[in-house]
C-alpha cells in the first residue's frame, strides 16, 4: 500500500474514532461552552464601555469608533508594546481579537487532554501490534499526528462559530461579513499556534506507554517551554543581550505568538513556519525514540 494512502486511512480513522470517544466529545462541548460563556462576558464588558463613553461624549458611538479610540489604542499599544501590530489588532473586529485571545490561549490545554493518549493509549492496551501489521511506524505516527491535528481544527472552528453567535445576537452593530472572515483567520492562526503545543504532546505520548504517563510528561514539556519563552522575552533578561534572547525565545512556541498579530505577511509568515517547526521537531523526537522500542 502506498504510504500516502496509508497515512491517510489512518488520519480519517483516528480522527473518527476520537470524535466518537466520549472524552473527545465532553472536552469539545466543554471548550464551546467556554467560548459561548466567554463572549457573553466579553460583549457584556464591551457594551459597558461603549455605553460609557456615550455618556461621556454625549453621542451614539459605534464598534468602529469605540475600537479607534485613544484609550483602546494605549491598552493595545501597552499590552502588545509595538505600535504596528496594536494598530493592526485594533482593526480586526471585536469578537475575532477576543476569540483569538481566548482560542491561544486555551487551545493548547484542549489538545493536552485530547490528545496525550492518541499514542500512548495503543501502547498500553497492545493494539499497536494489530495497526502495525497493517501499515509501518512512520505512516501510522504521522497518521495520527494529521488526526489529531484535524480534530484540534474541528474544536477551534467550532469555537469561533460560538462566539460569532454570541456577537450577532448580543452586540449591536457587528458587521457579520468582516467577523466571520476574521475569525477563519484567526482560526487559522490558532490552529498552526496550537500545532507546536500538539508536537509536544504527541512526542510525550510517543515516550510513555501509559496515558497517564504521557499526559504528564507532555504537561511538564508545555510548563518548561512556556516559562523559558516567557523568560527570554522578559525585559530585565532580554535587554542584557536583545537579539540573543530575542534569537532564543523562538525556540518556544509563545515566542512567535506576537509576530502571529503582525501585519506584514513576511512576519507573520516567519512566525507559523517556525511554529510549525517546533511541532514537527517535537514529534520527530517522540518518534526517534517510538521507533527503537518494542511496540
Amino acid at each position: 500500500m502506498p504510504r500516502t494512502l496509508s497515512i491517510r486511512l489512518v488520519a480519517v480513522f483516528d480522527l473518527l474514532e476520537s470524535l466518537r470517544s466520549r472524552k473527545a466529545i465532553v472536552l469539545l462541548a466543554l471548550y464551546m461552552v467556554g467560548a459561548l460563556g466567554g463572549s457573553a462576558i466579553f460583549v457584556q464588558l464591551l457594551t459597558s464601555i461603549r455605553e460609557r463613553l456615550e455618556e461621556d461624549l454625549g453621542q451614539k458611538v459605534d464598534m468602529q469608533q469605540l475600537m479607534s479610540s485613544p484609550g483602546m489604542a494605549r491598552v493595545a499599544g501597552a499590552l502588545t508594546g509595538d505600535p504596528e501590530v496594536a494598530r493592526a489588532i485594533l482593526a480586526i473586529p471585536p469578537m475575532a481579537i477576543f476569540y483569538g485571545w481566548l482560542a491561544m490561549n486555551f487551545v493548547p490545554l484542549l489538545v493536552l487532554f485530547t490528545s496525550a493518549d492518541a499514542i500512548s493509549g495503543d501502547l498500553s492496551n497492545g493494539a499497536v501490534r494489530f495497526s502495525l501489521f497493517r501499515t509501518d511506524r512512520i505512516s501510522w505516527a504521522t497518521g495520527k499526528l494529521i488526526g489529531q491535528t484535524c480534530l484540534m481544527a474541528v474544536g477551534v472552528l467550532a469555537g469561533a462559530l460560538a462566539c460569532w453567535t454570541i456577537g450577532a445576537v448580543w452586540l449591536d452593530d457587528m458587521p457579520f461579513g468582516q467577523t466571520a472572515y476574521w475569525l477563519l483567520r484567526i482560526s487559522g492562526r490558532t490552529i498552526v499556534y496550537s500545532f507546536a503545543y500538539l508536537g509536544i504532546v504527541m512526542c510525550a505520548s510517543q515516550l510513555a506507554r501509559t496515558p497517564i504517563r504521557s499526559g504528564g510528561l507532555a504537561l511538564l514539556i508545555m510548563f518548561s517551554c512556556s516559562l523559558a519563552g516567557g523568560l527570554f522575552k522578559a525585559q530585565p533578561i532580554a535587554k542584557r543581550a536583545p537579539e540573543l534572547f530575542n534569537a532564543l525565545s523562538k525556540l518556544f512556541p509563545n515566542g512567535h505568538h506576537l509576530p502571529l498579530w503582525h501585519p506584514g505577511w513576511f512576519e507573520s509568515l516567519t512566525a507559523m513556519l517556525g511554529l510549525i517547526a517546533i511541532g514537527l521537531a517535537w514529534f520527530a523526537l517522540g518518534f526517534w525514540r517510538f521507533s527503537r522500542r518494542d511496540a
